[in-house]
């Protein structure tokens, strides 16, 4: 599926496309980005074939997030949408560092969220998320998420295995948070 572009006060939403991929290339092998993202090793052309592929799926929708002053700071996607149990998986990656603290991720999440709730119509967001990722876990619970549980050495990375705190948001404490 392709993205509606969706706005914001700070940012505008725009479908992902194959001139994206080198950017999202060098975030997913920039090791300060990656820190807490589970990636594994990508390349270029292994990029560009999901895709192309992911562009075809009935069950995702990707973003790239630009600030008003249209500067490509990161992506946000939501995969695995499952239109009969009515949820899907959130992910969301600011690849420029220089932007991070500053509102944009928990303003992604929220336009998206809304989307998923109220054009879709479906029901529950779920994700996973490195437990040292702080400034994530605090974007999320702002944005209304909840903690379900701990996914326990549920990544490999850099030859240890890390903790991943499972998270979602359902529609009903979506629109009670609204009001």
């Amino acid at each position: 599926m392709i993205a509606p572009i969706l706005k914001g006060d700070k940012i505008i939403l725009k479908p992902i496309d194959l001139k994206h991929a080198a950017i999202r290339h060098k975030w997913y092998t920039d090791p300060k980005v990656s820190q807490y993202q589970n990636f594994g090793n990508v390349s270029l052309r292994g990029l560009r074939r999901g895709m192309i592929e992911r562009r075809k799926s009935k069950n995702y929708l990707g973003w790239m997030i630009f600030t008003k002053g249209n500067v490509l700071i990161g992506e946000i996607q939501l995969r695995n949408i499952d239109f009969n149990n009515k949820s899907g998986l959130l992910s969301i990656n600011i690849g420029e560092t220089e932007f991070w603290g500053q509102g944009y991720a928990t303003e992604a999440t929220r336009l998206v969220s809304n989307f998923f709730f109220n054009k879709l119509q479906l029901n529950r967001i779920e994700l996973d998320v490195f437990s040292k990722n702080i400034g994530a876990i605090k974007c999320y619970q702002k944005c209304g998420f909840k903690k379900e549980g701990i996914k326990r050495k549920a990544c490999f990375k850099k030859g240890k295995f890390y903790d991943l705190i499972l998270m979602s948001l359902i529609k009903d404490e979506y629109s009670k948070g609204k009001k």
